[in-house]
């Protein structure tokens, strides 16, 4: 497939407010010997993107630029096609369907992006859109990652806060998957979508029902982190496991110092992103186990706006963002 030379793309042209997000014309990535030239037709913005783009925290600077980006195309997230292959490829070909993450490369808001080889992406599931593929990496990946951790086992009981976003609509259908069951929480409007990912039990975090609920749980996950941890403790079993996912780098390094003085398993989570995750998610997704939940589309022209809609923090599900021109939701 002919590539241009130049390719349309969102550049972080500072930390800010969404507006520092400007749509530019950039040189298309050339691959190396060992990469891949992928056309990008969706990626999705998540709560990791609009923190990297302020940022929050300011950490985020040490590696990113400590008074304006280095990286000028965010975005870790794509579903696209292969259009060009390094002279040392052999797992892909022009013309593969593939979805992943772009990892530390980021590059997901243009239009091409050029990833190794062995970057954390796997052919598209067969009769998924672009738009559908791309709602399958980031929510699927975390909640792999840390349910693999916790050993979860069928029959247990499992509470998971937060069960309308992206990280929580693909752990209620995972834990579901394998076995258990799930309460899931989350605001009054959402609790309707939460059973229909499986959750047996729906929960208004605002209600007296989820406030008086003395029940003790095998695992108790927080992919949200409104709620300071020590409030989930009286819910876990002595025996149980706490996963905070949105514990950030600080509570990940001082939570394990405390352990000795709690019976649960505390277990703040970082995400970790393995190709062999993505694969299982993607047979699963094909085998029609896993449904992503797309709660709204942007073009690339608005990705300001999703970005906006999205630190709002009222998403349900994924946000997708079709980026190639030409790109229709059901291809």
């Amino acid at each position: 497939m002919k590539t241009h030379n130049l390719m349309r793309a969102a550049v972080c042209t500072a930390y800010g407010e969404p507006e520092v997000l400007q749509i530019q014309e950039l040189p298309v990535p050339v691959p190396g010997p060992r990469d891949v030239l992928i056309r990008v037709h969706a990626s999705a913005v998540n709560s990791a993107d609009w923190r990297l783009r302020r940022p929050d925290p300011w950490g985020v600077r040490l590696f990113l630029g400590l008074r304006k980006p280095r990286i000028k195309v965010l975005g870790g997230i794509f579903a696209g096609e292969v259009v060009a292959t390094g002279a040392k490829v052999t797992r892909f070909r022009s013309g593969d369907r593939l979805f992943g993450s772009t990892l530390m490369r980021f590059g997901g808001y243009g239009e091409y992006v050029s990833l190794p080889e062995k970057a954390t992406m796997t052919t598209m599931p067969r009769g998924f859109s672009f738009n559908a593929a791309a709602a399958l990496t980031f929510g699927y990946l975390t909640a792999l990652n840390f349910l693999r951790r916790v050993y979860l086992k069928a029959g247990q009981n499992v509470m998971i806060v937060g069960a309308s976003g992206s990280v929580g609509t693909a752990t209620v259908q995972l834990a579901v998957h394998f076995g258990a069951n799930v309460t899931g929480v989350s605001s009054a409007a959402n609790l309707e979508l939460v059973r229909q990912q499986g959750a047996g039990r729906a929960l208004d975090y605002n209600s007296a029902e989820y406030a008086n609920d003395r029940t003790q749980y095998d695992v108790v996950i927080d992919t949200v982190g409104k709620t300071h941890w020590k409030n989930h403790l009286t819910r876990v079993k002595p025996d149980g496991k706490l996963v905070l996912v949105a514990a950030g780098a600080l509570k990940t390094l001082y939570l394990p110092l405390l352990q000795p003085f709690y019976k649960p398993r505390l277990m703040p989570v970082l995400a970790a992103e393995k190709r062999v995750d993505l694969e299982i998610v993607s047979d699963l997704a094909e085998q029609g186990k896993l449904h992503p939940v797309i709660d709204r589309t942007y073009p690339l022209d608005e990705i300001a706006e999703a970005h906006r809609y999205v630190e709002a923090g009222h998403k349900k599900g994924n946000v997708v963002v079709t980026v190639a021109r030409g790109t229709h939701e059901h291809i």
